[in-house]
């Protein structure tokens, strides 16, 4: 197989450069080659082109081989060259090959070319590894003290006796020092100047020499600045030949604040068995749970002596009530003075003149408030006192004494925290002997109230609740007294706030809110609250007084839900008639002006644009009269099945292939009575929906049964009624929706697409539809878990359609010269209708209003064969004119047609008559439909 070679060939001889070529070739070898005669050109190939080797004449025109040489060695490209010459003597041949030619071979010794030119690729490709080799140990090593100077974790490696060898700066960072250098040459015994407990340093030395590792050593260490951290060792020994240690390598970290939460975590469960066991005392006196509770904050502080006391209602007199056990055994003052003034009480009453917890930890320093203690007073180290309040008001204070260690902000938090505790305690079993005292007095005159009625502290916990609360929000007495409700919505939070913070200044507040019942229900509540006052006439708290209007609101929101559906439908009705007759003449001609070009003009896409923007319009139009129910309904008895599966083909075009669509059709399902039109889109609508509830693919359900409703179903959804109903379900695996959104989705307009991607009418429109046909719409929906509707319609008894009306060609709608009386009022209107008829085989004469096609009636020569009318006339209505019409020709047949009529008074008069109706805007082949019907129709 030949292996390709790239080589420049520097030679003046292109007949010389040929014969290398060819003896590259025999000697198995691909060569791609470029000849060069002069430095310029031999410096250019260098620089743009890789090349595998060079092979150089050396005597060349203007410059030698030795020129050759130094060009190529001045790139700095290790790149073989092999000097090939017809004469050569001795001094030069040496001098080439130290100026670094790989070889020499004389021209006509062939014998040498290839094994030379195979020997240099050789040499270069070892060259070249070697090199790669270098790099990549070189790359690695940076990369290895990139690593080891920026880890987070301290690094080190130190001798067997405990002197560092290399640390790096994470390592003097964590310990306090500026760098690496300054801590090695600070430390000269790990053991005895970094480690707290030098016997440490032994068990660790010990472990690494017996196992070979150490893993999560944990110990103390001390930092630069004398200060102490825990931290954890990671390391493993490196042993000499002989088996003795010789270095120990690893990382350490700081692990002081792991330390820390779990020393915090552990006095917190303290505490809360603490609590826990005070809450448990329910025979004991306030005083029996405060000499409980302060014990066991000595203990928690890990103190060896303290005190507790109570203040008076004006905060000047301090009553020292506990002592610990500890300080009676040690205390040698024979006169125990218990009660302090605030003013001169000295350490003691300091954090009360502060209002703050104060520390104290070194006892002997002078202190402006130090005022020395008694003879055989506790000798005292360090003290730490905190006040305790109630609100704002402060009510005791407590102090610990002599703990071994300084006091810090953590003692702090859990004598503070205990304290407080403790006083709620005691304030709560207070709360309950007064509760005792006024219980029946409060039950005869609130349990008398017919609303829910809560009485709360200062404070917002419950002291009592009527009966009337628990059957309206579902918590008796007996689970909240004592307790803050959580029954405020967040939204009602800052609505709240503002509420009591008047109530506590003394007014009388009123609001209307909301609230949550014990199962999550929300409920619309108007509140009532006023304060009541102790005798000394501080506020006791408040009575608050709860309405639930939540039935109210219901019947307020659906009036304002029908009378914003009168004015939609109202602004529908008004514009629907011209707007329809706009997309009439729009939609006519575009539909002329796709059958008058090829399919291959450019205007046929245009024309087909138009078309489909005009449908939309008047879909749009259709839905808003559906929804505010101006839209006439043709009812017929229907069966759902086969609405449904003369639909599917079109579902599957209209949602796309990555969206399965499953059904479930009940074989025996009942008949609804309805209009098909409509009940279509229903189903439409909920397809469509649950299509862009699922952007990236799903399942899509449909499923009919029947379904019996009692009146139990009537108490939770208020638009349900008891009797026989086919339920008709749609169900998706798309995004769903949260209970905000489902509690808008069937408001006109209300949409969760972006603007301009929907109209937010499709269910609306589905759920007016519904109510028409006396049923009801419910979903069920969560975010990431889909969409359930389910439409409940009434069953109704007789045959049902089961057969979809042929499409008829256009071909057989041409009609036979019958005579059409076009009235139509709207210009553009006319001239497209009188266009589509005469041009497929009709006669038609148009006229504009009511008096003008009496006119041409009477003067017409032949009879008419149908009146072709608008049922709204500028001068009459259509209805009126084909009347007059039929009084003078009864075989004349009427075909009416309108972009909007009210189905309040028009259209039952319509329907009695029998006349046949067109809604506009209409297609040309729905338009030439009609009209054959209405010609193909028997006479009354």
């Amino acid at each position: 197989m030949e292996k390709p070679l790239r080589v420049l060939i520097v030679e003046d001889s292109e007949d010389d450069a040929i014969l290398m070529v060819r003896m590259l070739q025999k000697g198995g070898f691909k060569p791609i080659w470029k000849r060069v005669d002069n430095v310029d050109a031999l410096s250019g190939a260098i620089e743009n082109e890789p090349w595998d080797i060079v092979l150089s004449d050396y005597h060349l025109p203007g410059f030698d081989g030795r020129k050759v040489l130094a060009t190529v060695k001045g790139k700095n490209l290790d790149m073989p060259i092999i000097v090939i010459s017809g004469f050569l003597i001795e001094e030069d041949a040496v001098e080439i090959l130290k100026a670094g030619a790989g070889d020499f071979v004389p021209k006509g010794h062939w014998a040498r070319f290839i094994p030379a030119i195979e020997r240099e690729l050789r040499e270069a490709q070892v060259r070249r590894e070697k090199r790669r080799a270098k790099q990549a140990k070189e790359k690695a090593e940076a990369k290895y003290r990139l690593l080891f100077e920026n880890m987070g974790e301290g690094v080190f490696q130190t001798t067997a006796q405990g002197r560092f060898v290399v640390v790096n700066p994470a390592m003097a960072r964590i310990l306090g020092y500026d760098s690496p250098e300054s801590l090695i040459q600070s430390i000269s015994d790990i053991g005895e100047q970094l480690y707290v407990n030098p016997a440490d340093h032994h068990a660790f030395v010990r472990q690494v020499t017996n196992k070979g590792t150490a893993s999560r050593f944990e110990t103390q260490f001390y930092r630069r600045d004398g200060s102490k951290i825990w931290i954890s060792i990671h390391a493993h020994g490196v042993k000499e030949n002989n088996g003795n240690l010789n270095f120990i390598e690893g990382w350490i970290e700081d692990i002081s604040e792991r330390k820390k939460s779990k020393e915090a975590l552990q006095l917190n469960e303290a505490r809360i068995k603490a609590l826990l066991k005070l809450s448990q005392m329910t025979e004991a006196s306030p005083d029996q749970l405060a000499a409980f509770a302060f014990e066991e904050a000595v203990t928690l502080t890990r103190s060896a002596i303290g005190y507790l006391g109570f203040m008076n209602a004006d905060e000047t007199v301090f009553t020292i009530t506990c002592w610990s056990k500890n300080v009676m055994k040690e205390c040698a003052v024979k006169e125990k003075d218990f009660i302090k003034g605030v003013a001169t009480g000295g350490l003691w009453a300091e954090a009360i003149r502060q209002r703050k917890p104060v520390i104290t930890n070194d006892y002997s320093l002078a202190a402006a408030f130090k005022k020395g203690y008694p003879l055989g007073h506790v000798d005292l180290q360090r003290h730490l006192s905190v006040p305790v309040f109630d609100g704002d008001r402060l009510v005791a204070a407590a102090g610990v004494a002599n703990k071994q260690e300084p006091y810090d902000e953590s003692d702090v938090q859990q004598l503070t925290l205990l304290m407080q505790g403790m006083w709620q305690l005691i304030q709560h079993r207070r709360a309950e002997e007064a509760l005792k005292e006024s219980e029946e007095r409060y039950r005869i005159l609130l349990g008398a109230i017919p609303d829910p009625v809560t009485v709360y502290d200062p404070q917002g916990r419950v002291l009592y609740v009527n009966q009337a609360f628990e059957r309206t929000f579902g918590w008796g007495l007996n689970e909240l007294y004592g307790l803050n409700i959580d029954f405020v919505p967040s939204h009602e939070n800052e609505k709240t706030r503002k509420a009591i913070e008047k109530t506590m200044r003394g007014e009388e507040v009123q609001f209307e809110t909301q609230r949550l019942t014990r199962n999550g229900t929300l409920l619309d509540i108007q509140i009532k609250t006023s304060i009541f006052r102790d005798r000394e006439g501080r506020i006791a708290g408040d009575i608050v007084i709860y309405r639930n209007i939540t039935e109210q609101k219901r019947l307020e929101s659906q009036l304002l839900q029908a009378q914003k559906m009168e004015a939609i439908g109202t602004l529908a009705g008004g514009v629907a008639h011209d707007f329809n007759n706009i997309l009439t003449a729009i939609l006519g001609s575009a539909e002329l002006g796709i059958r008058k070009v090829e399919e291959s003009d450019p205007l046929r896409r245009q024309f087909q644009q138009i078309q489909k923007s005009a449908l939309r319009a008047a879909d749009l139009t259709r839905q808003l009269l559906i929804f505010s129910r101006k839209q006439p309904m043709e009812y017929i008895t229907l069966n759902l099945n086969f609405i449904i599966k003369n639909m599917l083909k079109m579902f599957q075009r209209l949602i796309g292939e990555d969206i399965l669509i499953h059904t479930e059709l009940a074989p025996d399902l009942w008949n609804v009575q309805g209009d098909e039109g409509n009940i279509e889109q229903v189903i439409m609508n909920l397809a469509v929906n649950a299509r862009d509830a699922m952007p990236d693919g799903g399942k899509l359900t449909i499923k009919t049964c029947n379904t019996v409703v009692d009146a139990s179903l009537g108490r939770t959804n208020p638009d349900a009624r008891a009797g026989k109903f086919v339920l008709l379900t749609v169900m998706d695996t798309g995004v769903g929706m949260d209970q905000n959104v489902v509690q808008h989705i069937f408001e006109p307009f209300f949409s969760t697409k972006e603007f301009g991607k929907g109209t937010g009418l499709g269910l609306s429109v589905v759920h007016g539809i519904a109510k028409q046909h006396k049923g009801w719409i419910t979903v069920d929906s969560e975010p990431d878990y889909g969409s359930v509707f389910q439409i409940y319609l009434p069953a109704f008894s007789g045959p049902a359609k089961t057969e979809t009306e042929p499409e008829i060609s256009l071909a057989d709608l041409q009609g036979k010269g019958e005579r059409i009386l076009l009235v139509e009022d709207d210009e553009k209107v006319r001239e497209i209708a009188d266009k589509i008829l005469s041009e497929n085989g009709y006669v038609v004469t148009a006229a504009a209003s009511f008096k003008e096609a009496l006119d041409v009636f009477e003067r017409a020569q032949y009879p008419f064969d149908i009146i072709f009318s608008d049922v709204v006339l500028p001068d009459e209505d259509g209805l009126q004119l084909v009347n007059r019409l039929i009084a003078k020709d009864s075989k004349l047949k009427v075909l009416l047609s309108s972009g909007y009529t009210d189905h309040k008074s028009k259209w039952p008069l319509i329907t009695e008559r029998g006349f046949s109706y067109l809604e506009k805007p209409y297609k040309i082949n729905v338009l030439l439909q009609a009209i054959k019907t209405v010609l193909d129709r028997k006479s009354n």
